[in-house]
């Protein structure tokens, strides 16, 4: 977290507040504190805490601990059943206050980056159903009760706004019941169908521009201007902790004298292209990173008369002297041998 409390603490709140609520609800239902930390990382007070930024794998630890707890139950709707409307901070501000189910829906389409990057959602409209669909890489991870818990909250909040009409058809979800049938159709009032290839909240498309409450333009346009501010926010929090990461990975691999692409891509788990993508996407490379490491050490051994530029060449991870002076040149716009020399006359000089 960076120290401009006014911008990315509002902005991390929106997603630490899903994981607080949820650690709650573990809490009640018997999971002791020790197994969550131990799960997680972070103490409990920590979790339950709204001012730090939390990884994709919390919450869905957090869910494998309840479901262990309880077995043999959909444990997720029962905690859907029960939060708060406002569960997802101002996004369900938003769709609560829109003129239309399909208001609604677009707004969790356009902003549903504020609670995480890494969620994909589809209106897909046919015949008479409109089927939303929703999927997150974590969602093997626990299971399918975070896929549960979010769109149990997602349908009650949904049928708020068509007050006088449940609007599902059926539902979908893309794992096996984690507990009786009976107990999903119960609460979501329809067909529940499992081990299907989307999670999916299927609609009556009638129902999307019937209008539920009379508009508040003022309203809604302020929410609005909100969500942009917090979905830009959470751009900028999420590419620093990335790219600190990244560099974090550099720094490791450094110590190792691995300066390559593959060796820092191997060390965060993804391929080289993976990789290249993601940096490229926050306006970095992997070259650039990469020197920006090579150069800090340089500079460092350079300090040591005892070395000679052959062998801090090959600490840097280069396969000739000349290789690196014409690398060193480029970063720096000066051979090793005169940044050496620099040093020597100033030792204060960086």
């Amino acid at each position: 977290m960076r120290d401009n409390k006014g911008t990315d603490y509002d902005s991390a709140k929106t997603v630490s507040r899903v994981v607080a609520g949820t650690v709650l609800f573990a809490i009640a239902k018997g999971v002791a504190p020790r197994r969550l930390r131990a799960a997680t990382g972070p103490t409990v007070t920590d979790l339950l805490s709204q001012d730090g930024w939390r990884p994709q794998e919390t919450l869905p630890a957090v869910w494998t601990l309840i479901a262990e707890h309880d077995p043999g139950r959909a444990v997720a709707l029962e905690m859907a059943a029960v939060a708060p409307l406002d569960f997802f901070g101002p996004l369900s501000g938003a769709m609560r206050l829109a003129p239309t189910l399909r208001a609604a829906l677009e707004l969790a389409l356009e902003y549903h980056g504020v609670m995480s990057e890494l969620a994909e959602l589809a209106l897909v409209e046919d015949g008479c159903e409109a089927r939303l669909q929703v999927h997150h890489p974590t969602d093997t991870l626990d299971l399918g009760h975070t896929a549960e818990a979010v769109i149990g909250i997602g349908a009650r909040l949904c049928g708020e706004l068509c007050a006088d009409r449940w609007p599902l058809r059926r539902v979908e979800f893309t794992h096996a019941a984690h507990g009786p049938r009976a107990e999903y159709e119960a609460f979501f009032r329809v067909p529940v169908c499992f081990e299907r290839e989307r999670n999916t909240m299927v609609f009556e498309r009638a129902l999307l521009d019937r209008p539920s409450e009379p508009e508040q333009p003022a309203l809604q346009a302020f929410l609005r201007a909100h969500l942009d501010t917090l979905h830009q926010q959470l751009a900028d929090v999420r590419r620093d902790l990335a790219l600190d990461g990244v560099r974090e990975a550099i720094a490791d691999g450094a110590a190792a004298g691995e300066y390559g692409a593959e060796h820092l891509a191997r060390r965060l788990g993804m391929s080289v292209r993976s990789l290249q993508r993601r940096l490229e996407e926050r306006g970095v490379s992997v070259q650039a990173l990469l020197d920006e490491a090579r150069t800090a050490a340089a500079l460092e051994l350079l300090a040591d008369e005892r070395l000679s530029i052959d062998e801090i060449a090959e600490r840097v991870g280069y396969a000739s002297a000349r290789s690196f002076r014409r690398a060193f040149k480029r970063w720096t716009g000066e051979t090793p041998a005169a940044a050496r020399g620099r040093r020597r006359d100033d030792p204060g000089t960086t």
